[in-house]
């Protein structure tokens, strides 16, 4: 238990330290924006063409690494919280305080032969306290493995896993938070089953796609041309939000 709790105190100050970091990332980002926009803006006000197709590419990049930066700081600071979470749930079980996890009621067979005498399903089961799974898959395969018998080589090659993993506390928990940011219980497994083995069937409307793709090309090159040619009239406006919405 000693090393859960110091596992939950490194990972406990580990997301509040990249949480201020997020903080200033997202506070970079803003002002990547902020002060690219003013820029593009005065730049337009005094019709200086050519430094707005330096200026925009240069802020466009820059934005693009700091939303890419902002983004891989939150993936590890919510992956430390999974830790976190992951090292609490340990502890928990070692207190036999099972109320939360899953209990796995919905493989309960009435008419197996153990599942009920020896408390594989249900509250405070063996389902509930070796259950590590973050996916539909894994735990509809734990309940098979805990539900029917395995031949003896099976067996060994388990229990040969289990002698191998034990050791590899750090990598079997960063391997089960890695799983956390997609978990989803009900992601209906066996529906996407059935349609894997249903003939593949790519970009069902591809011809509508296209011709959307040509139109929205051939309106932005038309919206550019007439943006330059009326830098000077009052409409550049106009043409200029046309074309910001094309894009869009």
């Amino acid at each position: 238990m000693k090393v859960y709790q110091e596992n939950i105190k490194k990972y406990a100050a580990k997301t509040l330290r990249l949480k201020k970091v997020l903080n200033r990332v997202s506070l970079l980002r803003l002002s990547i924006f902020v002060i690219s926009g003013a820029i593009l803006i005065t730049l337009f006000s005094v019709h200086l063409i050519t430094p707005i197709f330096i200026v925009f590419p240069v802020s466009v990049i820059c934005f693009a690494l700091a939303v890419k930066h902002y983004n891989k700081i939150a993936y590890l600071r919510k992956h430390s919280a999974f830790l976190k979470k992951i090292n609490e749930s340990e502890i928990q079980r070692e207190k036999c305080t099972l109320e939360e996890f899953d209990a796995g009621h919905q493989f309960i067979n009435q008419n197996h032969p153990y599942i009920s005498d020896l408390d594989i399903f249900g509250q405070h089961s063996i389902f509930q306290l070796v259950n590590r799974t973050t996916t539909e898959s894994g735990m509809v395969r734990l309940s098979e493995w805990l539900a029917e018998p395995a031949s003896n080589d099976e067996i060994h090659n388990r229990q040969n896993a289990i002698k191998e993993l034990a050791q590899n506390l750090d990598w079997r928990q960063d391997f089960q938070a890695s799983g956390m940011h997609f978990q989803n219980k009900k992601s209906d497994y066996k529906k996407l089953l059935d349609w894997v083995e249903k003939p593949v069937v790519l970009l069902k409307y591809q011809r509508i796609y296209l011709a959307v793709a040509i139109i929205l090309s051939v309106l932005s090159v038309l919206g550019l041309y007439f943006l330059l040619n009326n830098l000077m009239s009052p409409t550049r406006y106009i043409y200029l939000s046309l074309l910001i919405v094309i894009c869009l």
